[in-house]
């Protein structure tokens, strides 16, 4: 949505006055084109265009852009490619939560491992296999809402339930990159064009997820079940929207073929392409 709100005011400049009320407030902190209002007229966003992205190559950002032009009654291009999200001068210039709490100065790279229990099948099995392979190498902080599903990690920074969103944005900021599924973090990353390893289950097209600065990493396209787009499933198993192709010898809990496939070392090889590229 903050996309979008970028275009409005890109293509519309001084000609709408806008407020936001969500979810996640702290995602519009120190936005330019945000201010408070407490009267106006009441515009509830959504994607409608989610249902055609099976069929078109439309992203998520495209969503937003089309909703709100269709509700103002403008002509609205999606003219940009990534979320926006605005740190201030001042907050770029604190100590990052990691050195400030446990002392750690060096770099380091965030890691999302768990997932809501609503969408299962978004979580992927192997990230302690990536964190040893960069021990002594690469330090990890993981990071993820205490309410949802989140196995520490060993060798990881133990961030679990310690950050609220707007500390989660700070960090990521300041973070050499991240790895992690189709989630918050994945969006906050691309808002700063940053190093980002997405590993991605065959839930939603890649076309609709996908950021220029990330690694996509998904097995859609060569499975049966999300051969042409994704199938939407949610869960892996226990639900009338469960999973075709669940496997059950890979972990103590049931995963996704389509995650399941995605090996360790692909991530790996994601990781090392970022170095190898000169970004990091």
């Amino acid at each position: 949505m903050s996309a979008a709100l970028e275009c409005l005011h890109k293509q519309y400049p001084g000609q709408y006055v806008t407020a936001v009320e969500t979810s996640c407030n702290a995602i519009y902190e120190n936005n330019p084109h945000v201010i408070k209002l407490t009267t106006g007229d009441v515009l509830k966003m959504q994607y409608p265009l989610i249902h055609k992205s099976n069929q078109r190559p439309v992203h998520f950002i495209q969503g937003y852009v089309d909703f709100l032009a269709d509700k103002l009654d403008i002509r609205l291009a999606c003219a940009v490619n990534r979320p926006y999200i605005y740190l201030s001068d001042k907050e770029k210039t604190w100590q990052n939560q990691v050195a400030q709490e446990t002392g750690y100065k060096g770099k380091f790279w965030l890691v999302c491992s768990g997932g809501k229990s609503d969408y299962t099948v978004k979580i992927w099995p192997y990230y302690q296999a990536v964190v040893n392979h960069y021990r002594g190498r690469i330090q990890f902080v993981q990071v993820g809402s205490k309410e949802h599903n989140h196995q520490p990690l060993d060798g990881a920074i133990n961030f679990i339930g310690k950050t609220d969103a707007r500390q989660l944005i700070r960090l990521a900021y300041h973070a050499s990159g991240g790895i992690g599924g189709v989630s918050f973090l994945h969006h906050i990353f691309a808002a700063y064009q940053r190093p980002f390893v997405c590993i991605a289950s065959g839930m939603e097209p890649a076309s609709w997820e996908r950021y220029n600065t990330e690694a996509y990493l998904t097995m859609q396209g060569r499975l049966l079940c999300c051969k042409a787009g994704g199938c939407w499933k949610s869960k892996v198993t226990g639900s009338k929207n469960a999973c075709e192709l669940p496997v059950f010898n890979v972990a103590p809990d049931p995963y996704p073929k389509c995650m399941a496939m995605i090996g360790p070392d692909q991530v790996i090889e994601a990781m090392d392409s970022y170095y190898q590229g000169g970004l990091l």
